[in-house]
């Protein structure tokens, strides 16, 4: 991913640079390596703003939710970009992300105590993983519920 960012800035080429990067970022983060994701993430979120590239905007803002939320501090900042790359994600219509972006956000809220409002986003994402046909992800959002009702 590092040399795929470097050839593309050797070459100028923008169209879809900003998702690019914002892959890295997620690379990062699974890798644990939080304070370069969020380097990378900022800079995809810059760039993706001054390309006008909404739809790779909306994953970039879902990266910095996932960030906000890996660093497990109080302030809302997870749940704000969450809200935005929902928001986003709906207006473009971009379903795999939306559900994505439910699942998230209903992981953080059961995270933080919130088991209401976390049932209400895990079956949403539920239902958008089933629209979808997205078995693998529908999965998993099944095994949250089932850990939420253990809890409750």
């Amino acid at each position: 991913m590092e040399k795929a960012d470097e050839e593309t800035g050797l070459i100028g080429r923008k169209a879809g640079h900003s998702l690019r990067i914002a892959w890295h970022g997620h690379a990062n983060l699974l890798a644990g390596r939080i304070d370069e994701a969020e380097k990378l993430a900022q800079r995809a979120f810059k760039l993706s703003q001054e390309s006008n590239e909404e739809g790779h905007h909306a994953w970039t803002l879902k990266l910095l939710g996932d960030i906000a939320a890996s660093k497990k501090s109080r302030d809302n900042q997870a749940e704000i970009y969450y809200g935005q790359a929902l928001a986003l994600s709906r207006k473009l219509e971009m379903i795999p992300l939306q559900a994505h972006s439910s699942l998230a956000i209903g992981q953080f809220y059961f995270h933080n105590g919130d088991a209401i409002r976390a049932r209400s986003e895990l079956a949403r994402a539920l239902g958008l993983y089933r629209e979808s046909k997205m078995r693998f992800w529908q999965t998993r959002v099944e095994a949250a519920l089932g850990e939420l009702s253990r809890t409750l």
